[in-house]
């Protein structure tokens, strides 16, 4: 490819005239964000790891990780059901709102509920952890309802500042302040510093949203109900499931240590789809709008260009991280964490597997099939289970690493198969133009 052709190559993808154009600036604006969230991130967990050692970090990664895993189904999967439904229904946007913004509020007392459960049938200094956790899914999902409007109406990459780059700021800030003019971290003052910090994109995007115009009347179709956002919620909550039981099962078969050396490995591996969420992203509300105009031939051209640009940037990055492992953690975290590298390297080639597969979730969760994306994350996190506590006891870290590729790329080649099966489309790079059967696209 000669200069001058990549030259237009990336000015088209950049056009803001054009529909392919405004999704490239969206999903370079939301790769900046990203870009910068991965960076505080790395920041904060270097900080905090050294100064709590394998133990205590690990303490705290264990509940983390449990928020996380109750935060999600808590949301029942709303705010993807609302990007979706206020994509494809515009007039129908802050009815939807309202809705979503009742109901999170009411599913976020149930996990607090759970925390605090939690909290009492722990040992001390974890009890106290998920004590001080309890707010968190409620702002989380509170503030993920306002983000997820804001995608809807288009404001992609502007919405997503405060939770991505805003937030990590403020909490790399505090860590290092603490640390300068007080002194070592413990758990729960890491814990307390994140619930302060937590607030922030919910207040952010609740500005944001008031500088939203929103058309008036109804269009016609199905009132919202949370019995439709149901699928959204398997999906999210069997997604975190499938991508943290690693985690919990190394810490309850293994112990706090092996936890909190092997988060290292399980979060720098998340670096590798680091494109395909970007694309992700970007591409869900027009997905969801050609979905409804049954445009299947643009679908497919948008799917198809979108899979070729991600293997090619997601594999030279997963390629670096692949031989540069050993170097890059014991620099940024110490000899202690030197056993998480060969897991790390084992979750970077299955990334690297499943997005040769492309955006094939996004295409079922923004079409009429979010349930069997869904039913691939329910068997997924079902192998992986079984997996982890089949090869941990035995195998360890290694173990569980194997156990989350495996499941990890079984999920990818199923989504295929469904799109496949139910859109009549290919997700993956080597992707053309739409089946049709009998004439007409399976759209």
């Amino acid at each position: 490819m000669s200069l001058t052709t990549l030259y237009k190559l990336i000015r088209d993808d950049f056009d803001k005239s054009t529909e392919r154009g405004r999704i490239g600036r969206a999903a370079a604006g939301t790769a900046l964000f990203k870009l910068a969230s991965i960076l505080f991130a790395l920041l904060i967990s270097i900080a905090c790891a050294r100064s709590l050692g394998p133990q205590s970090y690990g303490e705290y990664a264990f509940v983390m990780a449990w928020v996380a895993i109750i935060a999600l189904p808590c949301g029942l999967g709303i705010p993807s059901y609302l990007i979706r439904e206020a994509a494809r229904r515009p007039r129908n946007a802050w009815t939807l709102f309202k809705w979503s913004n009742r109901t999170v509020v009411l599913s976020g007392f149930v996990a607090a509920a759970l925390l605090g459960i939690a909290s009492l049938a722990s040992g001390h200094t974890l009890g106290q952890l998920f004590a001080l956790a309890i707010p968190l899914p409620l702002l989380a999902n509170a503030a993920s309802v306002r983000q997820s409007l804001l995608q809807a109406r288009g404001k992609i990459a502007e919405s997503q500042w405060p939770q991505l780059a805003l937030s990590p700021a403020i909490l790399l800030a505090s860590v290092c302040l603490y640390l300068a003019c007080i002194g070592p971290l413990t758990p729960i003052i890491l814990m307390g510093i994140t619930l302060a910090v937590a607030p922030i994109p919910f207040l952010v995007n609740r500005i944001q949203l008031s500088a939203v115009d929103f058309a008036t009347g109804q269009e016609p179709g199905q009132p919202p109900s949370v019995r439709a956002a149901l699928p959204f919620m398997w999906l999210g909550a069997l997604s975190l499931v499938n991508s943290r039981v690693d985690l919990i099962a190394i810490g309850v078969l293994r112990g706090a240590h092996e936890a909190g050396v092997y988060a290292i490995s399980a979060r720098a591996a998340e670096l590798i789809p680091f494109f395909l969420t970007v694309a992700n992203t970007s591409l869900g509300p027009k997905i969801s709008e050609l979905y409804g105009s049954r445009n299947s031939r643009l679908l497919q051209q948008i799917t198809s260009s979108a899979a070729r640009r991600i293997f090619i940037v997601t594999t030279a990055g997963g390629a670096t991280l692949f031989l540069l492992a050993g170097v890059l953690v014991s620099a940024l975290y110490g000899v202690a964490y030197a056993e998480s590298v060969l897991p790390l390297r084992i979750l970077i080639v299955a990334h690297l597997v499943t997005v040769l597969f492309g955006p094939v979730g996004i295409l079922l969760n923004m079409t009429a099939h979010a349930k069997q994306s869904a039913m691939a994350f329910g068997l997924s996190a079902a192998l992986n289970i079984l997996l982890n506590l089949a090869l941990i006891p035995a195998f360890g870290m290694a173990g569980a690493a194997v156990a989350t590729a495996l499941s990890t790329v079984f999920c990818g080649a199923l989504r295929w198969t469904l799109v496949r099966r139910y859109l009549g489309l290919r997700a993956d790079v080597a992707s053309g133009v739409p089946v049709l059967v009998n004439g007409d696209s399976r759209l």
